[in-house]
Parts: structure tokens; C-alpha cells; sequence
């Protein structure tokens, strides 16, 4: 249980090595290794005699032409045997082939070399009894204070050239009795490099065999019974290198591989740990004595788990003796309380131990950190998980605890991150199989940056540039881990060079604030800098232009290292960031407010630009992690997706000297001649439409109302109030200015879009063209003239057309949610012209008030029919005077 547990500092490695050589040394024996003929039971395989060998496949100039390896586990002590033939192919590979790495762990294991041969020009010289061996212990695990035992053989070899092949063989005897004989493993098919033959055998008893099978290929084995004994054996020649990019998801792991396991299943696997977790005796005194006390001091079981995880993560630091059984076997509570140091499984089993005696529900669970949920594809067996963690169940809901991590100083148990390993094992009677890590405190990992840049006391002096960011969940633990255990000066250089990237003329303005928020874990760090050089005048000196970057919003979109690439990209998921930026300004701004996002089926960024006021710009980027991986098929979108949310990104201010120093700013004189044409353009149409004379619309014989009352209210006061809104629009789009109409028109500006100019002078001229219109049927509806309803109805459906025209041309530079508006919108203006085009059409009221003509002459070619004599009319009704309303020449 190694690679999973929490990386340790450097530091103290020689103040750990002291205390090992104090704890194992009245263990350690010495290791040793014999010198004997291959084995009987192994069958030899020949070197290929013509490999395939393709020098760019070499990563270090040796090319391996045979990997033989055979197992034997049919009764007694079980044995591994290897062999490699190897060729230098050029200088390189001579340093790699000549000094030979053999591991082996001298607590249950015996070292066997079988030969040792170098061959040169066809000819073999044996090297067994001249090589010089030293064991040595190397303590691999030992930056992450593990200390196994493990020991390595090595062998140097004289007088080995380019061209030569090193041959040599050896068998590593016994197997850890933590196991209990049962045989189990992983032997792989292909590697990175080219191979030009793999063999594989493996040797069962035939009444008892383990499950075999093969991952990731479909190659058969060949399957023999021989005697009382099963053989198993693959050969592949000409194997093909196989490399994953180093960015691919944990769980991602296409070698071919051969799995065997005495294990048919996980519940198996349980039952072999169970006597290894169970605690023989009830808790000692001073085991004891920390239980009474936690229990003393809360009340509730969430409060006394909370507390007794914390109490395990920081007074039992971490140190792990694995030697022999001890690999997988935890040492007892009280012990790794005595010490005061263990590893993954010695801490979680002290941390089950204190729960059980303060009655909370508590299981000791088996994860590996490395693939995941991939070990779902696994086969049954102990080495499938390299971690230990505990599961809590308080009130319903289960917890996953990790006791070898830092001090969680949260205030409760939704509080505590724990990572999401995909699937555990939990060591407890009845567990049949894997269980996912659902957990309710498992939120996504959030960071917040507010970057305030304040320019007030203008350009022209130092720009104060504070950044602030706030990290919760296990983005919290990390930054929190990583300040602690950093000189501050380390990371306060880092973080310079850093936005220095971007502004090369940042300077340190202050030193760095830390705030840490345990109760909500949080994590704050302040940033204090000053901005010089921030803006660059234009060729003629008459504009300045003030870039901006927004470099923690780039840091979440790069481009991955490969694009072109075998491996799914693997992605840190779940995780979300929002970055403000807040520009303060020393003058107006008149930039129009707009968004945008990406969404793309790995994640999704969003950006929305507005102004709170018109010396304030702020700049909100969202990114949204969705997926832990992108498939292979889907690369090219994503990274095509990144780059169009990169090239979003970039914002610059643009203002006149002239603005800058106070001045009035510099008049757009391309939209307001735009708006003077569209004004007279909209004068003439308003004259044709003022003489056109339709015939007035034919009357019932009968009474009805009559004149501007009614439902003909609500119209007449829209007709005032629309121009009154539409001139109010038209004053705010001509005031932007030449500068800020160049900052959205000019190809080279970064709030550059090529829809800008036609949406801005498109509204000017709806503005003034509805506002006339409305100005030209207030007149005719005062004189009551025959064209009133037909262009009214006009008005209504123009307006509509005119709305989904703006629509669409204003969505891809407008906000989503303005685009969700101007909908709501078109719908409202729909349903109002089908009401007021079937009134305009068929009210008595409309027929009988706009009767009079443009012309008097007209005035007898449609004459409305009158009521009959008998039908009583009042004096306000059309049918009281027909014949004047009918013959008015009043224009």
C-alpha cells in the first residue's frame, strides 16, 4: 500500500532514516543470492535470429530481443523466472545493457541467476562467475516514508560494445505468506519500446487453477495438462512499442496483459482481509483515554468522527515499515498509537478502532489511486488496491475518510474533500463486490478569482493590479498544503512570474495575504501588484489603447501537448472557476455590453462583459469542468473549442488623448450621417404616406360608437409613448463616439466583431424610421383620415419584422440572455398585431371615425351607407352627421 498515500517532504528524509535504522534493524537479515543451472521446469525459448528492429522506436538505444517470462505455483515454493536478451545499438544503449537491475525482497524471496552471457559477432562468453554483484537497498518508496526491505541486485558487466547482446536469466524463489500461497498476478504483452519476442508461461496445479485471462487482446493462449499440471503459454514475436501520452486519465490502460488470481472473486478478496483488519482486543488505556476525551468534548456522532479523524491526521504522522507481511498486514491500534506513525492501513485501522468505540458505524476500505475505475476490468486479487481509506456512515449518509491526509480542519464532515477513486472494496462481513465512492460531500473543487484593476488615477500613473483568490473544496486542501509546506517567498516569486507573463511590467506592490477559512474550507490568498506601461498611442498619437489579459482564464484553456495522440485526454473533473475582473476607469466608457460561451461536451466557458457604470468595466469568465476525459475521436472539437474561447478573451479600452485629458470626446460622424440620411429618407416616406387616400371603410346601417375613445386608447397612447422610447434609444447609440466605434469596428481591436457596425446603424435606423411612422399616424388619427387603420396595421407588422431582424443580427454579439429577451419579445409583438390587426379590421368604432379623405374630390366614390330613418344615433356617433365626416376636405 504505497502509491496512494501522501507525498512527504524531502527534508526529512534523514531524520527518517535514523528512526528506521532504529526500528527494523534488529529485523533485517542479510540478503543473499546463489548461483545455479536453469531450472528443470523452465522451457527454453530461442532468441529470434532476424528481429525486427526500427532505431526510432529505441528510447535509449538498446533493443530487447527476447522477455521470457515462466511461473511456476504447482505446490511448494513458487518460482519466477526471467530471462532477457538485450542489443546495444549504439553508446547509449551499451550503459543501459551493461549494469543489470534484479529486485527482490529478502524477507520471503531468494535470488537465483542462471547465466549471464555477452555475444558478440555470433559468439557467447558467460559472464556468471566474473560479474560483479553487489546487493544493495534501495528504498524506492522512501521520499513518501515507506520503508519495504526490498533489495536490489546489481551487476556490472566489463568489456560491452556497440553491437553486443547481453543475455542473462534468473529465478526469484518464494512468495509473502501474507497471501497465504495463493497465486495471483499481472504479466504484460507489450511496451513502450519494440520487443522482438515476448513469451509468457505459466504453470497451475492442474486440480486447483487460478482464473487466467487476458486484457486487451485477443490473442490465445496455448493450454496444456501435463501430469498434475496445467500450462498456460503465449509467444508474440515482432512486438510493436506501445505509448500512452502522459496526460491520459488514470483509469486508461490499453497494454495487453495477462491476469491470473486464485481469487475467484472480491468477495474472496474480503475474506482474506478480514483477519488482517480485525481488531483482536478491545482498546488499550491510552487508546482509551483519547476515545473519553473526544467523546467528552462532542456530543454528536458527526462531531466525534470529525474529531477523531483529525486527532489520527495530525498526531499520527506518516511512516510506513512494510516489511515482509507487514506490506499488507496492518499493524494493531494501539501500537500505531504508541508510535505515534504508520501508514495508510495502520491509520485507518487506529481511526476504525476510535469510531467503533465511539459508536459510530466505521469500515476500513481498499482503493488504488492509480487507475481508478478501471479496476472494474481487474481480476480479483490483494495487489488490485495500493491504498487504505475509511467509509463512515453517520445519520444515513456515508463518508470516505482518508486519515493519511494533511489536517482536515473543517468544520464538519460536508466539509471534508476526499478524492473520488472511482471504486472501493470495503472489508467487511458480507461485501460481495466493488462499491462506488458516492459521496454527499464530494463537491466539485471551486475556485473564485477577483481581479480589481484600478486605473482612476489614470494610465499614466501606476495601475494598482490586486488579484484575490479563494479556493474551496480539495482545491482548498491543496492550496493550503502548498502554502504551509512553501517558503512564502517562493511562492510569492512564483506568482509574480506568473502574471508577468502577461504584463511584463508588473512590479511586486505589496507582499501576499493568506486568510484560511477551515470552518467553510477556504483558502484565500491576496495579491498585490502595480501595472506600468499598460497603454500604447495609436501611429497618429490622436487615440491610446490599454490591452488587457486575463491570465488565469488562459491557464484553464491551453491546448493539450499532444493533439495528435492514441490516448483519451484526461481532464481534472470535477472542477469550476470564476474570474471577475474589475476595471475601474479615470473617464467614460461608452462600450456596449456583450457575452459569449463555448460549450463544448468536455466543459463550458461563458463570458459576459458589462458596465455597472460608465467609469466601470466588468469582465466575468465561468469554466465549467464536465468531463473527466476526452475520447480520442473527440480531440480535434475540444481543442478547437479552446482555441475559439482563447481568442475571446482578449479586451482593449480605446479613448482620444482629448477624453483622456477631459475634452469632449470626438463625434462618430459615421453614425450620426447615417441617422440625418435614414431622418430624411423617413421624411419623404412619411410625405408619400400622408397622401395616400384609400377609400374609407363601408358601415353597418345601424348606430355604434364613434370618435377617439374605446379600445382606441390604448393604441393612441402607444403612438405617444413609442417615439418618446425610441428617441431615448437613439440618443444613447449616438453617443458612441469615434473611439468607442472604432474599438468595436476595427478588425484589430480584441472587442472586434464584424456584426457590431451593421447591428449599431441597423437600430438607428429602425429607431427613427418607427418613431416617424408613429409621428405620421398621430397626425392622421387626429384628422380621423381613411389611411389610419391600414397603416397601423402596417406599423404593427413592420415593428415585428423589424424585431426579428434586429434579433438575428444582434445574437452573436449580444448577451444570451438579452437573445432570450428579444424572443419574449417577437412573441409579445405577435400576438398584439393579430389582436389590434383583427380590431383595426372589423370595429364599428374604427369604420365609423376615419371617414375623411386626402382629397375632396374623393370624397363621393365610396360613400358609407347610413342608418336606417327609424335608428336612433347620438350627436358624437359618425352616423349622426355621414355626410359631413364623409365630405370633409380638411387635409
Amino acid at each position: 500500500m504505497k502509491q496512494g498515500c501522501w507525498r512527504a517532504s524531502m527534508c526529512a528524509v534523514a531524520v527518517w532514516l535514523a528512526i528506521l535504522a532504529a526500528v527494523v534493524g534488529g529485523n533485517a537479515r542479510a540478503a543473499e543470492y546463489t548461483i545455479a543451472p536453469t531450472p528443470a521446469w523452465v522451457r527454453p525459448v530461442a532468441v529470434p535470429e532476424q528481429p525486427v528492429i526500427r532505431q526510432e522506436q529505441l528510447v535509449d538505444g538498446a533493443f530487447h530481443l527476447l522477455i521470457d517470462a515462466q511461473l511456476r505455483a504447482t505446490g511448494g515454493e513458487p518460482a519466477q523466472y526471467r530471462r532477457y536478451a538485450v542489443k546495444a545499438l549504439n553508446a547509449s544503449g551499451v550503459e543501459s545493457i551493461a549494469n543489470i537491475q534484479i529486485g527482490f525482497d529478502p524477507a520471503y524471496q531468494t535470488l537465483v541467476l542462471h547465466s549471464i552471457d555477452v555475444i558478440r559477432d555470433g559468439v557467447a562468453t558467460s559472464r556468471l562467475r566474473t560479474a560483479q554483484v553487489r546487493l544493495l537497498q534501495r528504498e524506492a518508496g522512501l521520499e513518501e516514508r515507506i520503508y519495504d526491505g526490498r533489495k536490489s541486485a546489481s551487476i556490472f558487466l566489463e568489456d560491452v560494445r556497440v553491437g553486443d547482446v547481453v543475455d542473462y536469466a534468473y529465478s526469484v524463489r518464494g512468495s509473502n505468506p501474507v497471501f497465504g500461497g495463493r497465486p495471483f498476478g499481472v504479466s504484460m504483452l507489450r511496451y513502450t519500446e519494440p520487443v522482438g519476442r515476448i513469451h509468457q508461461r505459466l504453470l497451475f496445479d492442474r486440480a486447483h487453477p487460478p482464473i487466467v485471462r487476458t486484457r486487451n487482446t485477443d490473442l490465445v493462449p496455448t493450454t496444456r495438462d501435463v501430469g498434475d499440471t496445467r500450462e498456460v503459454e503465449w509467444s508474440i514475436d515482432d512486438v510493436e512499442p506501445l505509448v500512452v501520452e502522459s496526460d491520459a486519465p488514470a483509469w486508461y490502460d490499453p497494454y495487453p496483459m495477462v491476469q491470473w488470481s486464485a481469487y475467484p472473486d472480491w468477495a474472496a478478496v474480503v475474506q482474506w482481509a478480514l483477519p488482517l483488519y480485525a481488531q483482536r482486543q478491545p482498546p488499550g488505556a491510552a487508546l482509551r483515554a483519547e476515545v473519553d476525551r473526544i467523546a467528552a468534548a462532542h456530543a454528536t456522532p458527526a462531531a466525534r468522527a470529525m474529531a477523531a479523524l483529525q486527532f489520527v491526521q495530525g498526531e499520527i504522522r506518516y511512516l510506513g515499515v512494510e516489511i515482509g507481511v507487514n506490506s499488507h498486514a496492518p499493524n494493531p491500534p494501539d501500537l500505531v498509537l504508541k508510535r505515534r506513525f504508520g501508514d495508510c492501513k495502520d491509520k485507518a485501522v487506529l481511526l476504525v478502532a476510535m469510531l467503533r468505540a465511539l459508536h459510530v458505524e466505521a469500515t476500513p476500505a481498499l482503493v488504488n489511486t492509480s487507475i481508478d475505475k478501471a479496476i472494474e476490468g481487474r481480476l480479483p486479487q490483494p495487489y488490485a488496491f495500493d491504498h487504505v481509506i475509511t467509509r463512515v456512515r453517520v445519520d444515513g449518509k456515508d463518508y470516505w475518510l482518508d486519515p493519511t491526509r494533511p489536517r482536515q480542519d473543517g468544520a464538519g464532515l460536508d466539509q471534508v474533500h476526499q478524492p473520488d477513486f472511482g471504486r472501493a472494496l470495503l472489508v467487511a462481513p458480507g461485501t460481495t463486490g466493488l462499491v462506488p465512492m458516492d459521496n454527499p460531500s464530494q463537491a466539485a473543487a471551486r475556485t473564485l478569482v477577483a481581479v480589481v484593476i484600478d486605473a482612476r488615477k489614470g494610465f499614466d500613473q501606476p495601475v494598482e493590479y490586486t488579484v484575490t483568490t479563494t479556493s474551496r473544496g480539495g482545491h482548498a486542501e491543496y492550496k493550503r498544503n502548498l502554502y504551509r509546506t512553501n517558503p512564502s517567498a517562493d511562492m510569492q516569486k512564483n506568482a509574480l512570474n506568473f502574471y508577468a507573463r502577461s504584463y511584463p511590467h508588473i512590479e511586486l506592490a505589496a507582499p501576499m495575504e493568506t486568510h484560511d477559512d477551515a470552518a467553510e474550507n477556504a483558502y484565500t490568498v491576496v495579491e498585490h501588484y502595480t501595472l506600468g506601461g499598460l497603454p500604447h498611442a495609436s501611429a497618429d498619437g490622436r487615440t491610446m489603447t490599454a490591452e488587457f489579459s486575463f491570465p488565469d482564464t488562459e491557464s484553464l484553456l491551453q491546448d493539450p501537448d499532444s493533439t495528435i495522440r492514441h490516448a483519451p485526454l484526461g481532464r481534472a473533473h470535477p472542477f469550476e472557476a470564476t474570474t471577475t475582473t474589475e476595471i475601474l476607469l479615470p473617464m467614460r466608457t461608452s462600450v456596449a455590453e456583450r457575452s459569449s460561451h463555448v460549450d463544448d461536451p468536455a466543459f463550458l466557458f461563458e463570458r459576459s462583459i458589462t458596465l455597472p457604470d460608465d467609469h466601470r468595466v466588468l469582465i466575468t469568465d465561468h469554466y465549467v469542468a464536465r468531463a473527466d476525459h476526452v475520447a480520442v475521436d473527440d480531440i480535434a472539437g475540444y481543442v478547437a473549442h479552446l482555441r475559439e474561447a482563447r481568442e475571446g478573451l482578449g479586451y482593449a479600452l480605446k479613448w482620444s488623448v482629448a477624453k483622456a485629458s477631459g475634452a469632449p470626446p470626438p463625434i462618430n460622424w459615421t453614425v450620426w450621417l447615417f441617422t440625418l440620411a435614414t431622418i430624411i429618407a423617413a421624411f419623404i416616406g412619411a410625405v408619400y404616406l400622408y397622401r395616400w387616400d384609400p377609400a374609407p371603410m363601408a358601415i353597418e346601417r345601424r348606430g355604434g360608437p364613434v370618435g377617439l375613445g374605446g379600445w382606441l386608447v390604448l393604441p393612441i397612447l402607444g403612438l405617444v409613448a413609442v417615439p418618446v422610447a425610441d428617441l431615448a434609444i437613439l440618443r444613447t447609440l449616438l453617443h458612441i463616439d469615434a473611439d468607442a466605434w472604432s474599438t468595436l469596428t476595427d478588425p484589430a481591436s480584441p472587442s472586434y466583431h464584424a456584426l457590431w457596425a451593421p447591428v449599431i446603424l441597423y437600430e438607428c435606423a429602425a429607431e427613427v424610421m418607427r418613431s416617424a411612422f408613429c409621428v405620421l399616424l398621430l397626425v392622421l388619427l387626429l384628422k380621423r383620415r381613411t389611411s389610419l387603420p391600414r397603416l397601423m396595421i402596417a406599423l404593427l407588422w413592420l415593428q415585428l419584422l423589424a424585431t426579428l431582424v434586429d434579433s438575428a443580427l444582434s445574437a452573436p454579439v449580444l448577451a444570451a440572455k438579452d437573445a432570450q429577451g428579444a424572443g419574449f419579445e417577437a412573441a409579445r409583438m405577435l400576438i398584439a398585431a393579430m389582436i389590434w390587426t383583427a380590431y383595426f379590421n372589423n370595429s364599428q368604432r374604427v369604420r365609423a371615425t376615419f371617414v375623411r379623405r386626402y382629397r375632396a374630390s374623393a370624397a363621393t366614390e365610396a360613400m358609407p351607407l347610413v342608418p336606417p330613418a327609424d335608428t336612433p344615433v347620438d350627436a358624437d356617433s359618425p352616423a349622426a352627421t355621414p355626410l359631413a365626416a364623409a365630405t370633409s376636405t380638411a387635409p
